[in-house]
């Protein structure tokens, strides 16, 4: 019963985690409805301002959870992200851009205490820390650094990108961080310790680190 409990908080918090908060990060798409409403709010509740037929191309000014902003007869109107196929230079740079504000996000709590089962400026414990960035991003992740092991797709050392989460520890997963690039990660280390930007390569080389969980796609 408890596994079945713990699982199904984990595949909540993945689903949680897929939902996109906004960054202005232009891009183009296609409309694949038929028809396809533009709206006044990112709701289907809000009134239309008219219709879009199939294979227009538009240009969105940014992306709102699952909707994109476009200009619309002079005015800001809504369509909902479904019924589009955004170009994929778009996708990446939507991503790549949310990876760099994790980051930058991330940085600023650089000299951060260690705290154990800190989750708070004031003090960090190592998943404390990777929830807390996200957090800040408009992504939950669950609170331990088990659970966040289990979220996201699971990639290898050499797939890591910038704002993945890395995970160590011998059989279980005890520790976490968040991979900042060429063979670096940012965490809250341990007791006596502030969050620091450090070398991922001893605990590759010692067999510490298991594998990295993506979260921004």
């Amino acid at each position: 019963m408890k596994k079945i409990i713990a699982m199904t908080l984990i595949t909540a918090f993945v689903f949680t985690a897929m939902a996109m908060p906004a960054y202005a990060t232009p891009g183009t798409a296609t409309v694949t409805a038929s028809a396809l409403n533009v709206r006044t709010a990112p709701s289907t509740d809000a009134p239309s301002l008219g219709l879009l037929p199939y294979g227009t191309s538009i240009e969105f000014v940014k992306r709102v959870g699952e909707w994109y902003k476009i200009d619309f007869q002079n005015q800001a109107g809504y369509i909902f992200g479904t019924y589009v196929t955004v170009n994929s230079d778009a996708q990446i740079d939507y991503a790549q851009n949310k990876r760099e504000q994790l980051l930058e996000i991330a940085k600023t709590y650089i000299g951060t205490p260690y705290v154990y089962g800190g989750s708070t400026p004031s003090g960090f414990d190592c998943s404390g820390f990777v929830q807390y960035v996200y957090n800040k991003m408009g992504i939950s992740l669950p609170r331990t650094s088990y659970t966040q092991a289990a979220v996201g797709t699971q990639v290898s050392y050499s797939e890591l990108q910038p704002g993945d989460i890395v995970c160590f520890g011998y059989g279980s997963i005890n520790h976490v961080g968040i991979y900042v690039g060429d063979g670096q990660y940012i965490h809250s280390p341990r007791s006596g310790y502030t969050v620091c930007i450090a070398p991922m390569a001893e605990r590759i080389n010692n067999g510490n680190f298991q594998y990295g969980r993506r979260i921004i796609n």
